[in-house]
């Protein structure tokens, strides 16, 4: 099939790209809604994964306009939309229904959930859902059995997918950094949602809730403590980068570090 992948974290969408390739499916890429809804007329997907939070157009954003494109033209087929969220609540299942969306995914995900969606018998016309399928990766301890899970074995792809991830998050951490220092909400949160979307697929738990927190804070405005959350969270990305080089001593060269320092305690 002909899948559209829309999500802003590379290495999600990198991940996600190279499970549906290697199934046989034609994948494009996108990094946001906006990049997604150009290409959707070039691509003619029969699938869209798209996630909820993105920057310049949402997911949400992006399902209602593919809905919207589908009405105009009269189209016959139904293109399935799965919708991919690292929080998943009650909440974030009512939106997505309501945006058109016909199914939303939690991140991680197990590769079985995925093609079970995607591969899933589609009606031709479409038909409101009446449920959202919702998956959730357990947690595991040994990092080296989580990657060589999700890679279903592929040494290569697990290699890609650290290399992408230790040469990712760096300047992230610094945006991190730099929004505390400035006392910069909106800088925060929107640098903390950009940061944790690859969490999940290492199962950093104690990243994921850091950064959740400083999203939220971010988000209501909020920084007291902020200095204190991005502590705890260059802490534990010190960690997982000690762990990820040492299973793949060549994925990355080390990059200079802009974010040595903390925050000064008075943004707390």
């Amino acid at each position: 099939m002909r899948i559209l992948v829309a999500d802003d974290d590379e290495t999600v969408r990198g991940l996600t790209i190279e499970m549906l390739s290697g199934r046989g499916h034609s994948v494009t890429g996108a990094t946001d809604g906006r990049a997604a809804l150009a290409a959707f007329d070039r691509v003619k997907p029969d699938v869209v994964l798209l996630d909820q939070q993105m920057p310049a157009m949402d997911g949400l954003e992006l399902a209602r306009a593919i809905r919207q494109k589908e009405e105009r033209s009269n189209a016959a087929a139904h293109v399935t939309l799965i919708g991919l969220s690292g929080n998943v609540s009650a909440e974030d299942e009512r939106r997505a229904l309501e945006s058109g969306m016909d199914a939303l995914l939690s991140k991680p995900f197990e590769r079985s959930a995925l093609f079970q969606l995607i591969e899933k018998p589609r009606s031709p016309a479409p038909s409101p859902p009446k449920r959202i399928a919702v998956s959730s990766t357990p947690q595991e301890i040994d990092l080296r059995a989580r990657l060589t899970r999700i890679t279903a074995g592929n040494e290569k792809l697990a290699r890609k997918l650290v290399t992408t991830f230790l040469e990712d998050f760096p300047p992230k951490l610094s945006a991190i950094e730099r929004a505390v220092s400035r006392k910069d909400a909106d800088g925060l949160a929107s640098a903390a949602h950009a940061l944790r979307g690859a969490f999940g697929i290492f199962n950093a738990q104690k990243s994921v809730a850091a950064a959740r927190r400083l999203e939220t804070m971010g988000r209501d405005q909020q920084l007291h403590g902020a200095t204190e959350e991005y502590r705890i969270l260059s802490a534990d990305l010190t960690r997982l980068e000690r762990e990820l080089r040492a299973l793949f001593p060549q994925a990355s060269p080390r990059p200079e570090r802009q974010h040595s320092r903390a925050p000064s305690r008075r943004t707390r």
